[in-house]
This record gives structure tokens, sequence and C-alpha cells, in this order.
């Protein structure tokens, strides 16, 4: 915990993101800072990603891999060129068709099937078989469909939609692109999640070479009968149902969503349970953008037999080498008039607690810059909770493991004197969450 503290810092970042705030992505980041040498260095908590899928690597890779399999000449082929083993032409020079592979680039939309049908005059045309069309804004893949060449709308069965410049991604009966932003999906399931196995692309085929399967079970999902939606802008949806590993866990006749790149200030997913002791639980955390490089998470929380409060989470990046993140909860305990409503507090000194509870924790890494005239470092580690029994009844891994039997909070500033040595002043305050009484815990002093 403040250990090695001599050296150079290296901070690693690691992005968890969500998709209702607004995809809203939810960006959480967290700073290890890591220095060779003296004493003690703060363990900065471990982010546990939800889903593999949706790290920040994955979603990089396959953003990588997606955009060199599309990639195309900067300036746009005005002229549509059809390649194919056959090709013919109808009497009249109206219709052309061809088979046997088919390969088309018309302006910036490029396409892949087994087959085309084209009117030579609407240029309106029709493929079948394996369908793959790639535009600087979406890939769809289908069974078939049709489209205009002019305009590039057009309507895909056994359908499944990416946007090239993000990881929202979409399976349904039928997609219709309106235009190059718009579009809209029948019998839709929706997801950001990027799997790494191709058998579990969205919309995978079922081996007869359709992508209309049922089959892929993302972690997390939302299906509707009709979805509407905007690049970089919002999704509509119709009879939606919220899938954790293709179970539902959540109903509603219509919901909004951002699909955009940039964080959106909105709701996350709320959570709801029910204990004989709790009774009924629900929290519904609201995610507040700050600015580019700082959030606010608010989070009411509600156990009708025992409790109602708030937790409340700030973060900032005020540069490369300042960042913060804090949490502090508050929490009114009237309902349960005193009572312990099955809390194991065998072994504890202090088995009670106030009505009115709090707790917090800040971890705050700070470095001056590398042009400083001196090499400044502080680091932070700060945990608090008002009585013994609150990590056991409010769990939160940030704050502290319910099986803990005290909090340590620590400090550490650490001054560089150039080529001669370093100089450091650490200190530590522990809260006892066990049999021993507070007022008699062995403390450290400060050291320098």
């Amino acid at each position: 915990m403040i250990r090695n503290l001599i050296g150079d810092v290296s901070c690693v970042a690691f992005l968890r993101t969500s998709w209702l705030q607004g995809t809203t992505a939810v960006v959480t980041l967290i700073f290890i800072a890591g220095i060779a040498g003296a004493q003690t260095t703060i363990p900065l908590p471990q982010r546990k990603i939800l889903f593999r899928e949706d790290s920040k690597s994955q979603a990089r890779a396959a953003k990588q891999a997606n955009t060199a399999a599309i990639a195309r000449d900067a300036a746009p082929i005005k002229e549509m060129d059809l390649r194919a083993p056959k090709i013919e032409y109808s009497r009249d020079g109206k219709t052309i068709r061809g088979s046997g592979g088919v390969a088309l680039q018309s302006g910036s939309m490029s396409i892949e099937s087994d087959a085309i049908a084209m009117q030579t005059e609407s240029k309106d045309a029709s493929f079948e078989g394996a369908v793959t069309v790639n535009s600087p804004d979406a890939k769809i893949q289908a069974a078939s469909g049709t489209t205009n060449l002019n305009t590039e709308a057009g309507t895909f069965s056994c359908a499944k939609v990416r946007f090239e410049d993000s990881n929202y991604q979409a399976q349904a009966g039928e997609v219709r692109k309106l235009d190059d932003e718009r579009f809209e999906l029948d019998d839709g399931k929706f997801t950001t999640c990027s799997c790494s196995d191709e058998n579990n692309a969205v919309g995978a085929s079922n081996g007869s070479g359709s992508p209309c399967s049922d089959s892929y079970i993302p972690p997390w999902s939302i299906e509707a009968s009709s979805i509407s939606m905007t690049r970089d802008g919002y999704a509509f949806a119709h009879g939606a149902k919220l899938k954790i590993h293709g179970v539902p866990i959540f109903y509603t006749p219509f919901l909004g969503f951002p699909v955009k790149e940039e964080r959106q200030s909105g709701l996350l997913a709320p959570t709801f349970g029910y204990s004989s002791e709790d009774g009924f639980k629900a929290q519904t955390p609201l995610f507040v953008t700050l600015g580019e490089t700082a959030d606010l998470t608010l989070t009411p929380f509600l156990e009708t037999q025992t409790r109602t409060g708030l937790s409340a989470g700030y973060r900032q990046k005020y540069s490369r080498y300042n960042q913060l993140e804090s949490r502090f909860y508050l929490s009114d305990e009237s309902q349960r008039d005193g009572s312990l409503r099955g809390t194991d507090v065998s072994g504890l000194y202090d088995p009670t607690f106030d009505e009115t509870r709090t707790g917090a924790y800040m971890q705050h890494y700070w470095r001056a810059e590398k042009d400083a005239p001196l090499d400044l470092t502080y680091i932070s580690d700060v945990h608090y909770v008002s009585d013994d029994l609150f990590l056991k009844e409010i769990p939160d891994t940030d704050l502290g493991e319910s099986t803990q039997t005290s909090t340590v909070s620590r400090a550490l500033v650490r001054a560089g004197l150039g080529e001669y040595g370093v100089a450091e002043l650490s200190g530590e305050y522990v809260q006892a969450l066990d049999s021993q009484n507070d007022d008699f815990v062995f403390q450290r002093l400060p050291e320098l």
C-alpha cells in the first residue's frame, strides 16, 4: 500500500463504458501510480470490467479491424463499377443481372452479394445471398436486400448493421436504411458488445448462410419490436426488453437512449430486488457529465423496511498528473427502528448504528509537471464509515469489502531533491470494524 515510491511514476488508465449514460458512455478512469523506491504505495482499487468485450482494448481492436476491412480510396468513385463472373443485359438495356459472386462499387458504397438485378435508369438494385454493404457510415450484412444506388437508401432482410465510427450494432428481421444517418429496425436486437468470436458476432450465421438467427446471445442487449436509430444521435425502441445473457430483466413499452461516441448524461441501468429483511430494493443511478474530464453519478436507493439514501460519486481528471475519484453515502435508517434485521454482529465491539449513517472514500493522485522546479508527488487513499456495520449492510467494494476488520486511510507526499535524494512524509489512520475499541487501536505516527 504506499510502497516503493521513489523513481518515475507510471500511470495506467482503464476505461469502462456502459450503454445508458447515454450509451452513453459511462466512463470510469482509474489511475494506478507505481513508483520505484522507498516506502509504501497506495493500492488503488482494480476495476472489474463486467464484460470483457466492453474493454477499451477489445473495442479498439474491433474498430481497427472494421476500418481495415472497408478501406477504400479517399475520393469516392463517381461511376458505377460492376464485376461478376456472369453478367446479362436485357434486350432493351434497362436491366442488368449478375451472378456467381458480385462486387459493385457505386459512389462511396461498395456491395458484395451472390447475385444482383439492377434497373439502369432508376438505379434500383436487388441483391440475393450473403449481402454485404460497406459505406462510410455503416456496414450492413443481410440475406437479401434492395437499395437505390443514387440515394443509397434500402431495405435488407435478416440483417445486421454496425456503425463504423462506434461499437453500436444491431440485428433485425428487417433493416431499413433511410439515408446516411437514419435506420429503422423491425424485431431488432441492439448491443454494444464487440465479441471477438466471429461465430458470436451480432447476426451470426446459423449455418445456412443467413444472419437471421437468434442463436447469438450477447452479454447484454435491448430487444424490441421496432427501433429507430440516428447515427451519432438517439435511438427509440417500442416494446423494449433489456436482457442480460439472454435473460429479460426489464421491460418498458417505450425506451429512448443515445447512440453516440461522446459521453452523455442520463439514467443508468436500475437495479431491483427483494429480501425478507429489507423488503423491496431499488437503485436508479443518474449519470451527469461535467465537461470532458469530469462526471457525477447520483444514485438514490431505497429498501422499504430498512433505509432510504443517496450516494454521490465524483470523478475528475484535471491533467495527466492530477486525478481524483470519490464517493459519499448518506443513509436514513429510521425505518428499521434500531433492528439489526439479520445482520451478523458476532465479534463486534460496537454492533450499533446511528439513524443517519455516512460513508466515504477518496483517492487522489497528483504530481508536479515534468518541467516544474521541484519534483513533488502526492497520493491519498481515504476510507471512512460511520459505524462497524456499514460495510456489511451497504456493499461497495471501492469503500471496502464486507469481510474487512478495519478501514485504512493513507497519504504520502514525496519531494525529489535533485540528484542527492528524496524526502517523503507519510501517514495512515486505522478504523477498527471488529472487536477492538477505536479509542485503543494502535495508530502509526507520521513518518518522515
